[in-house]
């Protein structure tokens, strides 16, 4: 399968953690068993939010959490759809 992309996780410490390969059109995070990127973190939602890709236009993140709202470069995000650009982070829950 080919990566549309891929995310890489980012450590408490500052530093890189794992990298993971987006390879379907719908990636979901969260604390949940049933998410693609399960966050074992008391402050991230079951399903705090999705990434969905296309071929033909850039990634939009998708906030699903109404508790603690998903972050993109330490902004929350005030509308429940983001359109990502390479090298923005993902902040959900406290991490």
């Amino acid at each position: 399968m080919i990566a549309r992309g891929h995310l890489i996780f980012i450590k408490h410490n500052g530093r890189d953690g794992s990298i993971y390969p987006v390879t379907t059109p719908t990636c979901s995070v969260g604390r949940g068993y049933d998410n693609d990127i399960r966050i074992y973190v008391q402050s991230v939602s079951e399903v705090h939010c999705e990434i969905c890709t296309s071929d033909f236009q850039p990634a939009v993140l998708k906030n699903l959490s109404s508790i603690n709202p998903t972050k993109v470069n330490n902004v929350s995000i005030r509308e429940n759809e983001h359109y990502l650009e390479h090298g923005d982070m993902i902040t959900t829950g406290e991490r």
